[in-house]
């Protein structure tokens, strides 16, 4: 393969791997039905996890996330199931071996038998550190306008109904 450019370490044209790893990108592929989760090494360094950390399930990385970012991104999922989506994403705030907060971006497809019922995703996740602006910022925002919605909604409703 020829090689030219200032790096002779990449091949041109560089493969998917050495492009993913290079802009930290790592991928995943989740076996719903079991239950393993499988991290490539690139993921494992953006998760700031070694692999002997890694138990090779989705529950494995809740220790890189808090609680609620844990909650958020499970219902995020499960919603796109639910509603038949064969894709979903979602910003999600991390936390380095030191405590460090990060933030990291989730991309996964969701693949489904004829019958529909999902078996597999597959995707990427990446640090989301030099995205532009604020990463998750957008995401935060609506869910907060979602928030005030519900909260004016369900204030709507109550004063409705003391007023009758």
């Amino acid at each position: 393969m020829a090689r030219r450019g200032k790096n002779p370490e990449v091949d041109w044209p560089a493969r998917p791997d050495t492009s993913l790893a290079l802009n930290r990108m790592g991928t995943f592929d989740w076996d719903l039905d079991s239950g393993r989760m499988h991290l490539d090494p690139t993921a494992l360094e953006v998760l700031d996890l070694r692999p002997d950390e890694y138990d090779g399930t989705s529950g494995g990385l809740r220790q890189r996330l808090a609680p609620a970012e844990a909650a958020r991104l499970d219902a995020r999922v499960a919603q796109a199931i639910k509603d038949g989506r064969s894709h979903y994403g979602a910003y999600v705030r991390t936390r380095l071996r030191d405590g460090t907060p990060a933030w990291t971006h989730i991309q996964g497809h969701i693949l489904r038998h004829p019958d529909g019922r999902p078996y597999r995703v597959i995707g990427i996740l990446r640090d989301a550190a030099h995205d532009p602006g604020e990463p998750g910022a957008a995401g935060e925002q609506a869910e907060g306008r979602r928030r005030m919605t519900g909260v004016v909604e369900r204030t709507t409703a109550i004063l409705a109904h003391a007023r009758t």
